[in-house]
């Protein structure tokens, strides 16, 4: 299956957009969700996970879309 320029534009633009909600969302729950007892090293780990994938894909993806055949 081949994708097209644009689309692999905006799953490039989705995936940027996942990986802020991701990180903005586990921030949020460690600092109102007292109960969870989740140490904040393991939420930083977490973060440099989705910024090293969600991010660099993201960046790959739209590059490739706008590369010129």
């Amino acid at each position: 299956m081949r994708l097209e320029k644009e689309t692999l534009k905006e799953i490039g633009k989705a995936f940027f957009n996942l990986a802020n909600m991701l990180i903005v969302l586990s921030l949020v729950n460690v600092v109102f969700n007292n109960k969870a007892n989740i140490p904040i090293q393991l939420v930083f780990i977490f973060i440099f996970w989705v910024v090293f994938f969600f991010y660099i894909g993201g960046a790959i993806l739209l590059n490739k879309g706008a590369k010129d055949d």
